[in-house]
């Protein structure tokens, strides 16, 4: 571990926020704090927070400000940041976050060594943000599948909010946490950043988040108990729990600590972030997307998995080709109107011309009832408005908001927009921040749900996302009280789920899974918890503890079984490639009446993740893998859990069972018998292989209904299972 203890002393403090507010290097200079701050504190940019761990002996505590850096040579800068007293680390060899006053920031952007400098954002968990109280559901959508693929020997990170770090769900069969290590970012933004440890409280993080968190690593990786089948799709794997603020030079650092842990016990991982903000290029451009990348590509056994965003109920994004006009003395002009949030309206504007110049025009006015456009002057504006050229995309973008307090009245805030010829522009909105309007006359351009990917982590090139599809419409509370939700018809995508592809024209979501009306583990320790309310729908008592579960939907809800689902192929194969995970998206995925045969499509990605196929997919891949091959033979082969059948995975549907090798083997006799021992039917196979697959189709062996025994013999073990026709 001492790679991690290491990581102690060079810790940095960051935060996440969407991205418009940056900088190009060129201005040399911070933006001035009383100028667009309300603007920039709604996109979720956080900057200029008084330092509590200052090394500098001063009457006045210097106000820091946190960013990621582009840079050559990222380690020797943080280097020198950290003798200089502040906080910075190299998450990459050419990206490193920092935590440091204003003139320390406008220094290093002279620095030649210094490309782009990224001002940190702040992102929100993506869960349905319409209830707080949905529906209950098994984690275990589909067919029923019996597999001793449980996820052991695989790293399984989770960034979010709402832990209870020794929910019953994370303890082992002795009492003993699954949890290997827990990092709270909780205090980051105010530079009282805890350090990594591997004991874990009996407590919680404290975030007001509804146990977000717990649902979500339980729906990964939570621990099989006996009072109830809401396990993990993966546990057996480590737990890495990270309680963050969602800020972006943060998530980053957290994702680094995860991979170098892996790293160290030699393991694959996945991460999980079931998080995201429409604020921001949308692109993959920005920093955290940069260096997610750059540490997926260090090496193979490492994938991180994200939400797709739950903002398609409301049209929140916009778009426009600018024409040529008849009079060449105007410019084709189009208007954009924004219905209030509860925190008030806000849009982030994206140019599309990579070339550093201004090409638009923007013109934020007030909208009364009355249809009377109100531009005001520019001092007006001061707070509500900012516009730049981002240093990492070279397009032009702006901030425009108001809080709900500013616009009283009746008015709503709109944006006038001119541009060039051929010049197009999107916009987006977070729901909290109002939706575009329906269009009041011919120059106002109507909202859509088109390219609401979300904006962050989602939109880097070798990250997956994750849409949501139903598979429950009603659930019975533990008051006995039957609960109806309504997301849509069953096996359809969820209303909410976001929709691709990425403005680049990338497809994405990947997948989809389940992720309405899904039950899970939740903590009682968020300020606030109610043990009797309407979405709880069990109360596992231990002793004197009492663990909860309750109902939430979102595709935070989805993101957490596919993170499961790619630890399972990872634990039988650890040396899976990013190319090679999406192809088996690409070739396993479900094709129904409601994903349409399109090899992708906008909602559901390449179909519904299918956890069978994608395992025999990597079985075959490492089985074809002759350093896998060595790797296993000199460990044992593939390493089960103790009393499971390693040997034969079962999926087990309606007149189907598939059975699946997950080793070579030199013999299997498979035999079907009824309950009075008459054999039905028998097949000796020679020499199946790791990743063959049998299947037994009932009705060209059943004549009739009734109970049969299936019997499944091997060189290394003999068990039988009951089928009930």
């Amino acid at each position: 571990m001492s790679h991690i203890k290491k990581y102690l002393f060079v810790a940095v403090a960051m935060l996440a926020i969407p991205a418009a507010a940056q900088k190009s290097v060129s201005a040399g200079e911070m933006p001035a704090h009383e100028k667009g701050s309300w603007v920039r504190q709604a996109a979720g940019y956080v900057e200029g927070i008084p330092s509590s761990r200052s090394h500098h002996a001063s009457p006045v505590t210097p106000s820091l400000s946190s960013v990621m850096l582009r840079c050559f040579d990222a380690e020797v800068i943080a280097a020198e940041a950290v003798a200089a007293g502040w906080q910075a680390k190299a998450v990459t060899k050419n990206i490193l976050t920092l935590r440091a006053p204003a003139p320390y920031i406008n220094k290093l952007q002279q620095d030649p060594r210094v490309q782009t400098v990224q001002w940190s954002r702040k992102a929100h968990a993506s869960m349905d943000n319409a209830r707080a109280d949905i529906g209950a559901d098994r984690l275990h959508q589909g067919e029923e599948m019996e597999t001793p693929f449980t996820g052991k020997g695989v790293v399984v990170g989770v960034i979010d909010q709402g832990f209870e770090y020794r929910h019953i769900a994370f303890l082992d069969e002795e009492g003993q946490s699954r949890v290997k290590w827990l990092w709270n970012r909780t205090g980051y933004s105010q530079g009282e950043d805890a350090e990594p440890t591997e004991k874990i409280p009996s407590s919680g993080d404290q975030l007001n988040t509804i146990g977000h968190a717990t649902h979500v690593a339980n729906i990964a990786a939570g621990s099989h108990i006996v009072e109830n089948e809401y396990y993990g799709i993966a546990p057996d794997a480590d737990i890495v729990m990270i309680p963050s603020e969602f800020v972006d030079a943060e998530v980053i650092e957290d994702v680094r600590f995860v991979a170098d842990y892996a790293k160290s016990e030699h393991k694959p991982w996945v991460v999980n972030m079931s998080f995201g903000s429409q604020i921001g290029p949308h692109d993959g451009s920005d920093l955290l997307a940069q260096g997610l990348d750059e540490i997926l590509s260090e090496g193979n056994g490492r994938a991180i998995v994200v939400a797709a965003g739950n903002d398609h109920s409301l049209p929140v994004h916009a778009s426009h080709m600018f024409q040529e006009c008849e009079d060449a003395e105007k410019r084709d002009t189009v208007h954009l109107l924004i219905n209030t949030g509860s925190s008030g309206a806000l849009a982030n504007i994206w140019g599309q011309c990579i070339d550093s110049l201004k090409h638009l025009t923007v013109r934020p006015f007030l909208y009364s009832n009355s249809g009377d456009m109100d531009f005001k002057d520019e001092a007006f504006w001061t707070d509500y408005y900012e516009e730049a050229i981002d240093p990492n995309n070279h397009k032009e973008c702006y901030l425009v908001g108001m809080p709900s307090y500013a616009l009283n009245g009746g008015n709503r805030l709109g944006i006038e927009l001119s541009g060039e010829p051929d010049v197009m522009f999107h916009a987006w909105t977070n729901t909290n921040y109002g939706s575009f309007a329906e269009v009041p006359s011919e120059t106002f351009i109507s909202g859509d749900n088109q390219n609401t990917v979300d904006a962050l982590a989602a939109c880097a090139q070798n990250t997956i996302v994750v849409a949501s599809y139903n598979t429950r419409e009603k659930y019975t509370n533990a008051q006995g009280i039957q609960r109806n939700e309504n997301y849509g018809a069953l096996d359809d995508i969820t209303t909410f789920s976001n929709e691709g592809p990425l403005i680049d024209g990338r497809q994405k979501p990947h997948v989809s899974a389940p992720g309405s009306t899904i039950l899970s583990a939740v903590s009682k320790y968020v300020p606030g918890f109610n043990r009797d309310g309407m979405d709880i729908v069990q109360d596992v008592q231990r002793g004197i503890r009492h663990f909860y579960y309750s109902a939430m939907s979102g595709t935070s809800m989805a993101t957490p079984q596919v993170t499961g689902t790619i630890a399972l192929w990872l634990q039988a194969y650890p040396r899976m490639t990013h190319e090679q995970l999406l192809a088996i998206l690409q070739e396993t995925s479900r094709k129904d009446e409601f994903t349409g045969d399109e090899a992708w499509s906008p909602r559901f990605g390449f179909g519904k993740i299918d956890a069978y196929e994608g395992l025999k997919a990597a079985l075959l891949l490492a089985a074809a893998d002759p350093v896998a091959t060595a790797i296993q033979s000199i460990e044992g082969n593939l390493q089960f859990p103790s009393g499971t059948q390693g040997a034969v995975t079962i999926s087990k549907q309606s007149g189907l069972w598939r059975m699946l090798f997950n080793l070579d083997m030199s013999w299997t006799d498979i035999q079907v018998t009824d309950l009075q021992g008459q054999t039905l039917y028998s097949q000796h196979i020679d020499r199946p292989f790791q990743g063959q697959e049998i299947s037994l189709r009932w009705q060209d062996i059943i004549p009739s209904r009734g109970v049969f025994i299936v019997s499944i013999r091997t060189p290394q073990t003999h068990f039988s299972r009951k089928v009930l026709l």
